[in-house]
């Protein structure tokens, strides 16, 4: 609890939406439509190769080219109806220690399992976690 996931915002100007005469809903399935990670396939003879197709932008920048629309030959970007930045999602949780923001984790042991072996385990994924940890 309390952690902020990563998110790519994409904001919208509403007055250059409407001078372009297009809905809200053609940004987002331009979005969904050109960052999609599908698998794909091909066929070689009797054997089958399936490929995974990474399509997904991880740089904000790079959401302000996607295309949503084109209109006489000439295409509407995002960075033409807005903007696009890095961001987080709308926070969900909070948790805080001596009053500063902190991150929380609750471990629940599973009916059966042995609870020594789950603290033990639990030990070794939080010193891992420490590495990737900024200092305070």
């Amino acid at each position: 609890m309390g952690g902020l996931e990563r998110a790519i915002n994409v904001w919208v100007d509403a007055d250059r939406l409407a001078a372009y005469q297009l809905p809200i809903t053609a940004v987002r399935d331009a979005v969904e439509r050109q960052n999609a990670n599908i698998p794909g396939g091909m066929s070689l003879r009797s054997a089958r190769a399936t490929l995974r197709t990474m399509g997904r932008l991880t740089d904000a920048r790079a959401f302000n080219d996607l295309v949503i629309t084109t209109r006489n030959g000439s295409p509407i970007r995002v960075r033409d109806i807005g903007w696009a930045e890095d961001g987080t999602k709308e926070q969900r949780s909070l948790a805080r220690l001596n009053g500063q923001p902190n991150v929380t984790v609750e471990v629940i042991r599973q009916s059966g399992a042995n609870t020594v072996a789950v603290i033990e385990g639990v030990k070794k994924q939080l010193h891992a976690l420490e590495a990737q940890l900024r200092p305070t």
